[in-house]
């Protein structure tokens, strides 16, 4: 036998496998398609919280407002000293007339909101954003311990609140998953066993014409990582079809934020990490099936 034509025949042998067992194939390859999807679905959301979470502790910061008769030089003599303190990336003030102006762009589309609003009943500010994130606390208490401040608004509670539930779904994502690469590497256990039986009178045959064992085993592994391969064109295909609309759904929680500028990429991506993950899966299976029923 030639060289050239043992990869060849190996193959030839691997589709014989599938077309024999057509219906235990199409079992394996939609196990392993949910459980791509399944793994693709959780790195996207991983991604996705992370990106989330940092895009708010970007915009992260805390507003201090004063008491109604405080004056301008005052909030502005506090503003340069939080400057000085070398912790905050941005002090930014904002004065009565231009709290109106905000106010009125937020309820424009509100006019009976704007009616008996004015400069005098809105209460001037100073927002603040760190350069680093664990600096946002102490500059938070210097601005509370001020006895001009009369409260202060602060974000962190959002962002302590996401970071939890993300940390949730990482863990029940990782569970889901471990349990169904579980029963993916028993549904191609079970496949790849029932396909090593019904070739046993081939395989008498390959080993009286003095066939290696490699050359024996080779179609049973190659069964496994075909069916990872065709799984991770199925998972990529519904993930490229997700993504834009899991993206609109997360701009809708959070503005300003793009997770997918260039989609194609991703989606390479995706299908790389579904390829390795697919043929990982379909390899172990088929090794422990082979290790379990073939003895050559």
């Amino acid at each position: 036998m030639s060289i050239i034509a043992t990869p060849a025949r190996i193959i030839r042998n691997t589709l014989q496998h599938v077309r024999r067992n057509i219906w235990h194939a199409i079992t394996a390859i939609m196990v392993m398609t949910l459980t791509l999807f399944i793994a693709s679905l959780l790195a996207l959301i991983l991604y996705t919280s992370d990106q989330i979470l940092l895009h708010l502790e970007n915009k992260l910061e805390v507003t201090a407002f004063f008491t109604e008769n405080t004056q301008e030089d005052y909030i502005l003599s506090l503003q340069q000293e939080i400057e000085q303190t070398g912790k905050a990336e941005e002090v930014r003030y904002i004065s009565q007339k231009e709290a109106l102006e905000i106010y009125r762009e937020q309820n424009a589309d509100t006019p009976e909101l704007l009616e008996f609003v004015t400069a005098d009943i809105l209460p001037a500010s100073l927002s603040v954003s760190a350069k680093q994130l664990n600096d946002l606390d102490d500059l938070a208490q210097r601005l509370s311990d001020d006895e001009r401040v009369e409260r202060i608004i602060y974000q962190q509670d959002v962002v302590d609140s996401f970071r939890t539930w993300s940390l949730r779904i990482r863990t029940i994502g990782l569970i889901l998953s471990g349990f169904l690469i579980t029963v993916t590497i028993l549904i191609l256990l079970v496949v790849v066993s029932l396909n090593i039986a019904d070739f046993g009178k081939e395989i008498e045959i390959m080993r009286l014409v003095g066939a290696s064992s490699w050359y024996i085993r080779w179609p049973f592994i190659l069964d496994g990582m075909l069916f990872g391969l065709i799984a991770s064109v199925f998972s990529t295909i519904g993930m490229y079809i997700l993504m834009p609309y899991f993206e609109e759904i997360v701009r809708q929680l959070v503005s300003g934020i793009s997770l997918f500028p260039n989609q194609l990429l991703v989606t390479a991506y995706v299908f790389i990490g579904s390829l390795i993950l697919g043929t990982i899966l379909g390899v172990v299976g088929s090794a422990i099936a082979i290790y379990r029923h073939l003895k050559v």
